[in-house]
């Protein structure tokens, strides 16, 4: 549109833009201009000439309008009547006190009666406004501020402003926007009206936008403070704390030396850059001259927290308690300052008292269950654990202390799926991982118990005994199991038997560190004693100590080689552990000894199939199909692995093959009746899986492939029912989320758009921002949305490759899309092809520049391939849009420990730490560390101390408050602490290293000998290597 004479041109053209927020006329507003007779619903837009002529008019009425009260005046001076003057301004200040007061509805009736006695008082028209604006009166308010304007040509930019907010509180920025304009057009130079578009712009995201309306305003008045305030937050946002500090600065030095906001922001600052000292005593100036400041007393709470001063962090909060008793922040404050002091029943009373407010935080109902977990509260703790993660879905230590309570609570495979859920994000969750093996090594404790019989040294009585026990075990019975063992133990102290069983005992109390004590003495009294080196095996593989795992395995096999299960045992440990390469090649060795044994070859083939090695996956299986061509299992990895290169034609034939020899169901079933769907066979599909809204047994898969064919047929009210009724667990998880949002999506073609139900979901917010604009763009046809579905059906069958060229087809019909990139990318890398992962995330980048899931995903492949600096620089710019991930935080900091940046990696941990306090690799982190600098070195023991008490049986982490002891000096709890570690984890080079040195310090050289050859005997690398030779060299 071309600009008109008279117009700002400088402004955004703005006719007509009002008819789409607002549907009333302003009928005064066209009553005093002669060239707009049609003014767009709204407030009346007035350009320069418009307002020359309305003042010269309103001078004009104002001489006549004065000579009548005048005249009035003198009239009722002689008929003794009331002032009407007098009598307005009554009415309109008696407005302004109930205004004042908060009671507006009072307000506005005194305003209206000022307006009675004075319909041209902008100043009530103004202020009534106001009013209608608190009371939600949108419409009224924009008519009261328009007259206002109109009448006052002095209140025009404060009523546009006025006008522009209540478009922000009616939820269209864009009119906002031009109202402020209209503003600035009045009055170019009016820092309101720039500061006001500044922030409209910081709300909506667009900080390149709102940093350049600020630095305006800052240029305009260099004095302004909330405009320098706004460039502080903006450098702290960009990750540039040294450009905020220079702001605040300059604003305490030079502009206003008294201004606590830039105070509490300097703060914050000198504390999350580790100059908590600095924080402590700024904070201290501002409570000198206002004790009563809850903000500031608050933060220097949190400053001594974070420090370790847990001592005068609670008596700062609770002193801001007295001034603030209801305010939910102070209560879970003090909540995880009880926590860390060990006074957890009153964490919980504060803690609940701050979850109870509706704006609670995902943190607070985090440290809550973190509270009633330690107050013997399991199912309070689900609960509060599971609010946590509905608010923050990719809170990962909320989904795994869920994991960690579940299954304390015997709930696997509900712990499983949370666990899986952590891996399928961080696949190198070092805490998901050892979590996962503990549930798994649960369900196999009791494998080896009738071994227990065929020990050699007991007598028909002790066999009795045993059997006895065993009932008991059964039952749960485990304190009999207990007294039986200390009889036995009497009768046969050098029999395995009863320290092997007690051991079995402790694993079922889940005493594990008492398990694995008992079963190396049962080694010790046999050490041929098969049993016990296989429970040795999966106790370290609960606890996460893999190489002790596979030790103990490898011993097993060396004593008991006709045992058929330990290599599988052996196998499943080396694949867990990531030891693919060895894995694949102890099979192929066990194949080449034994090529007849198909259990061997099955394991091989499976092997392939996870390494997406699938050409090698044909060959076995077709090698062990011709030496049994009924071997069910191959013929069902044969079709797995067709339908994995996105050949489904030959893996529905495979599936059909499994089905002439016995009627197909479970898993295998619903995966036939999905390829036949990706076949575009819906009614072969229907008849192989019969599908039932009061089928209770279906499994989720079955559920989602039976929600593909109702929607294939149009009944879209039965697939919403069963993706509904899918437990609340399962529709916690994104795939089913999404589904059912695509099946409202399809049936609502033509009508108003579904939207994303990701309340308790794992979305990310600007995940679910993309995907709703998909959902309401209107550019899907109904086969698409079925396409979809059928793409993430595919993806949840761990068939990525077909369901990516589902998506890819989708993708090519729509506007970029970020949500369906991340999707695509996230499954390429599953398939093994971080290439081509990297390329859809830098597409999502392209497409929004903003989309940190894309950042953060090529910081962990830029990560895995070795390239730290683009790792950084990825994690950087992730971390520029969210600035609180743990994801993010975790990702960085480990970069900067691989790379010895320990600086960089000690600032972040400790943020990490303030966002989701008592994270136990977290503080084991800042231990190791804070252990390296004499002068932080309390602050080292304190960190591992917490660690070590949050997970016990975690070498690592008693590794490292043993070596912080040592540091200190205290060789005896350096010792107390190591010879735990070494229970743990013996195979650990370092930790027999650091044993070594303490041994070495208490003079006793002949088990810090042992422990040094222990080290060195492996052949794996380890940082102390160099020193643990010369050490051996020198005591030998």
């Amino acid at each position: 549109m071309k600009c008109r004479k008279n117009d700002n041109c400088n402004s955004p053209p703005l006719d007509g833009f009002v008819s789409s927020a607002l549907h009333y006329d302003v009928k005064f507003a066209q009553s005093w201009t002669s060239d707009e007779t049609s003014q767009p619903p709204g407030y009346t837009r007035m350009n320069r000439e418009t307002e020359n002529r309305f003042g010269s008019r309103v001078r004009r009425e104002g001489y006549l309008l004065r000579t009548i009260i005048i005249a009035l005046i003198l009239g009722s001076l002689v008929t003794g009547c009331n002032d009407p003057d007098k009598q307005k301004m009554k009415y309109h200040r008696k407005g302004l006190i109930y205004s004042q007061r908060g009671r507006c509805a009072e307000a506005i009736a005194e305003f209206q009666k000022a307006l009675s006695i004075d319909s041209d008082m902008a100043d009530s028209h103004y202020e009534a406004g106001k009013c209608y604006q608190k009371l939600g009166n949108h419409a009224q308010a924009i008519r009261a501020l328009d007259k206002a304007r109109l009448l006052n040509p002095q209140l025009n930019v404060k009523a546009l402003l006025q006008i522009a907010d209540v478009y922000v509180n009616m939820g269209s920025p864009t009119l906002a926007e031009q109202a402020a304009y209209d503003a600035l057009a009045a009055h170019p130079k009016d820092i309101e009206a720039a500061m006001f578009l500044g922030k409209l712009k910081w709300k909506e995201e667009k900080i390149d936008e709102a940093r350049s309306w600020f630095e305006e305003c800052a240029a305009t008045d260099p004095k302004h403070v909330e405009s320098r305030l706004m460039l502080a937050e903006i450098a702290m946002r960009d990750n540039q704390p040294e450009n905020a500090e220079a702001h605040l600065k300059e604003i305490i030095s030079e502009i206003d030396p008294t201004n606590v906001p830039a105070k509490l922001a300097l703060a914050k600052i000198y504390r999350f850059g580790g100059r908590e000292g600095q924080a402590v005593e700024l904070l201290r100036h501002i409570l000198d001259d206002n004790p009563n400041n809850v903000v500031a007393r608050s933060a220097l709470a949190e400053a001594y927290f974070s420090i370790g001063q847990l001592k005068d962090a609670r008596t700062e909060i609770e002193a801001a308690l007295k001034g603030s008793p209801a305010s939910a922040e102070l209560h879970s404050l003090l909540g995880a300052i009880l926590l860390k002091q060990g006074d957890y029943a009153l964490a919980v009373q504060h803690l609940t008292k701050a979850a109870g407010v509706p704006s609670a935080s995902a943190r607070t109902h985090y440290l809550l269950g973190l509270a009633l977990r330690e107050t013997k509260q399991p199912a309070q703790a689900i609960t509060a654990f599971r609010k946590a993660i509905a608010l923050s879905p990719d809170d990962i230590p909320a989904h795994l202390m869920l994991a960690q309570t579940l299954l304390a609570e015997g709930s696997l495979e509900q712990a499983l799926r949370e666990i899986d859920l952590v891996l399928s994000r961080d696949p190198e969750n070092n805490s998901a991982q050892q979590l996962r093996v503990q549930a798994h090594a649960l369900r196999q404790a009791l494998e080896n118990i009738e071994s227990l019989l065929a020990a050699e040294g007991l007598s028909k009585a002790d066999v009795e005994k045993v059997k006895t026990a065993l009932k008991a075990f059964q039952t749960e019975d485990l304190q009999t199991v207990k007294t039986i063992c200390q009889d036995l133990l009497q009768s046969a102290p050098n029999s395995p038997v009863p320290f092997n069983l007690r051991g079995l005992v402790f694993l079922k109390e889940k005493d594990l560190a008492s398990a694995l004590k008992d079963f190396r003495q049962a080694c010790e009294r046999d050490p041929e004693f098969v049993a016990s080196y296989i429970n040795i095996a999966n106790v370290s593989m609960a606890i996460g100590s893999y190489e002790q795992a596979l030790q103990n395995h490898r011993k097993a096999m060396e004593l008991s080689p006709k045992d058929g299960t330990i290599p599988f045992r052996y196998v499943r440990t080396l694949t867990t552990a990531g030891h693919y390469d060895e894995a694949e090649q102890f099979l192929k060795d066990l194949t080449r000894k034994n090529p007849s044994h198909l259990p061997y070859r099955l394991a091989l083939a499976n092997v392939f199939i996870t390494r997406n090695k699938y050409s090698s996956a044909h060959q076995e299986l077709e090698q062990i199909l011709k030496l049994d061509p009924n071997q069910r299992d191959a013929l069902y990895l044969l079709a797995e692995t067709f339908a994995k290169e996105d050949n489904l034609g030959a893996a529905a034939a495979k599936f059909e093959l499994l089905a002439e020899s016995r009627p197909l169901s479970g898993l295998a079933g619903v995966k036939l009746a999905l390829c036949e769907l990706a076949l575009g066979q819906p009614e072969k599909a229907k008849s192989n899986l019969p599908c039932s809204l009061s089928d209770e047994n279906i499994t989720p898969l079955g559920r989602a492939v039976c929600s593909l064919l109702m929607q294939n047929e149009e009944r879209y009210e039965d697939a919403e029912k069963l993706l509904l009724s899918l437990p609340s667990d399962e529709m916690d998880d994104t795939p089913y989320s999404l589904m059912l949002a695509n099946v409202r999506a399809d049936r609502q073609t033509q009508g108003p758009p579904a939207t994303l139900d990701s309340k308790g979901s794992r979305f990310s917010e600007v995940f679910v921002k993309s995907y709703e604009g998909l959902l309401k763009s209107k550019q899907l046809s109904p086969s698409d949305w079925y396409e979809l579905n059928l793409g993430i059906a595919l993806a949840e069958a761990g068939w990525q490759r077909p369901a990516i060229s589902r998506f890819e087809h989708v993708l090519e019909k729509t506007q970029p899309n970020t949500a369906l990139m991340e999707i695509v990318g996230r499954l390429w890398e599953k398939e093994g092809e971080p290439n081509k992962a990297i390329a859809m995330y830098q597409s999502a980048i392209a497409a929004d520049s903003s989309y940190w899931p894309a950042y953060y995903r090529l910081a962990v492949q830029s990560f895995r391939a070795g390239e730290t600096a683009h790792a950084e620089e990825s994690f950087r710019s992730a971390l520029k849009y969210q600035p609180n991930s743990l994801f993010i935080l975790l990702g960085l900091a480990r970069l900067y420990e691989s790379t010895g940046n320990d600086a960089q990696a000690l600032k972040i941990y400790r943020a990490i730490d303030e966002l989701h306090p008592n994270l136990a690799p977290v503080m084991n982190n800042l231990a190791w560390i804070l252990a390296k600098n004499p002068e932080t070195l309390e602050q080292a023991v304190t960190y591992a101390q917490s660690a070590a008490t949050a997970q016990p049986l975690k070498a690592d982490f008693l590794d490292t408050l043993g070596w912080t002891y040592f540091l200190k000096g205290d060789y005896t709890n350096a010792r107390e602490n190591l010879d735990k570690a070494v229970l743990l984890d013996s195979s650990n080079p370092t930790i027999r290293h650091h044993r070594g040195m303490v041994y070495l310090r208490l003079g006793d050289k002949k088990n810090a000998l042992a422990d040094f050859r222990d080290a060195g005997a492996t052949k794996a690398p380890f940082p102390e290597r160099q020193l643990n030779d010369e050490m051996i060299r020198n005591l030998s």
